[in-house]
């Protein structure tokens, strides 16, 4: 199975409000909380969960993603990704070709290679050469090395 098959996968299995435990409630507005048995989460969210040996909760709120709704999430989950794939090439030969890297850090920008018509802005630290960038077309691409 490809990637694109496991995000459809997961999408058609998985509730289309879960955002993470990470929040205190669902994009549907249920408390995660409300859920919690003890101190494990017992979410009925996450049907595609393999580790889960027992039925989870249940939630009046829980939804599917229509298999159409989910090919297309994962087609522009998959479009940004290459998007985000091909503006690091960019940046980093550019960063290479200004001899930008561990040891001499900096920052520059370029014109976005996704064709939105933004710059992407890019910094490079010395201490380990990672980069940090961002377009400046709200919603295109950014990265955190």
């Amino acid at each position: 199975m490809g990637f694109r098959e496991h995000l459809i996968e997961k999408k058609t299995t998985n509730c289309r409000h879960f955002n993470g435990i990470m929040n205190d409630c669902c994009d549907a507005g249920v408390n995660y909380d409300v859920l919690r048995e003890g101190d494990k989460y017992n979410l009925p969210c996450l049907k595609l969960n393999l580790s889960v040996k027992k039925d989870p909760a249940k939630c009046d709120k829980f939804e599917v993603m229509t298999p159409e709704e989910a090919a297309a999430s994962a087609d522009e989950t998959v479009a940004r990704g290459d998007n985000t794939l091909l503006a690091m090439r960019a940046a980093h030969a550019d960063a290479k070709a200004k001899n930008l890297g561990k040891g001499k850090g900096g920052a520059d920008s370029i014109p976005c290679p996704t064709g939105c018509g933004g710059t992407l802005h890019y910094r490079v630290a010395s201490y380990n050469g990672h980069m940090h960038a961002q377009c400046s077309t709200n919603g295109c691409v950014s990265w955190m090395e």
